[in-house]
């Protein structure tokens, strides 16, 4: 499986290590996941991961409806993409 990019901020220390290691630059900004959604260039792979505990993250002192609507919004791109019947 070929990825190009890893949309996520690391904090989880065993995936930054091996990011750091293997793939630093594959990461950039969640917005480049909407642009190769929009533009039908998104790799074979591709993982987000909000950073923890900030704004959208639902995890403990976060706020949970900004993180459902995270996952809306990654759900109504991708259903609304030519990538659905493949995802």
């Amino acid at each position: 499986m070929s990825y190009e990019r890893l949309f996520i901020p690391l904090l989880i220390p065993r995936v930054q290590q091996w990011v750091q290691q293997n793939a630093i630059d594959k990461i950039v900004h969640a917005d480049e996941f909407y642009s190769d959604l929009a533009n039908g260039t998104l790799p074979t792979f591709s993982y987000i991961n909000p950073e923890c505990c900030t704004i959208d993250s639902m995890h403990p002192t976060s706020n949970i409806a900004a993180g459902e609507q995270l996952v809306k919004h990654l759900y109504d791109s991708v259903r609304n993409s030519k990538y659905w019947d493949n995802a």
